[in-house]
């Protein structure tokens, strides 16, 4: 089994109780994480984390599904 691991990431925008620890430095990151064979099925991908990084917010969280 393989080790899969796909990762989004954008620039964090948002409004209202978000708008605290956003700015223009702050990225966004989905991670998707899954073992399988080499072909992408969307069910081989378990877990998520959700990463926000940058001067005013750092943290992270992950879940499974």
């Amino acid at each position: 089994m393989l080790y899969k691991e796909w990762k989004l990431t954008a620039r964090a925008a948002g409004s209202g109780v978000f708008s605290a620890g956003l700015g223009p430095s702050q990225q966004l990151s989905l991670i998707l994480h899954g073992r399988g064979n080499s072909c992408t099925n969307a069910e081989q991908f378990t877990h998520w984390t959700l990463e926000m990084q940058g001067p005013k917010a750092n943290y992270c969280c992950s879940a499974s599904w």
